[in-house]
């Protein structure tokens, strides 16, 4: 997805669906805010403890 304007703020809430940028995340401070990843997110340890919520190419659905 494109990010077509400015955001107004920080963001609360994050979800990652990359493990490159899962861990980027973390590393740079922002893993607090991270609430859902990927299912091959696995770095670091806390990034396991999000919601799964599939991945790029096939979410998990809700049925």
């Amino acid at each position: 997805m494109l990010l077509t304007r400015a955001l107004d703020g920080v963001p609360r809430r994050i979800v990652s669906l990359n493990p490159s940028i899962t861990e980027f995340l973390f590393i740079i401070g922002a893993g607090n805010r991270v609430v859902g990843t990927d299912v091959w997110s696995y770095r670091p340890r806390e990034a396991m403890k999000t919601a799964r919520l599939g991945h790029s190419y096939r979410p998990i659905s809700r049925q």
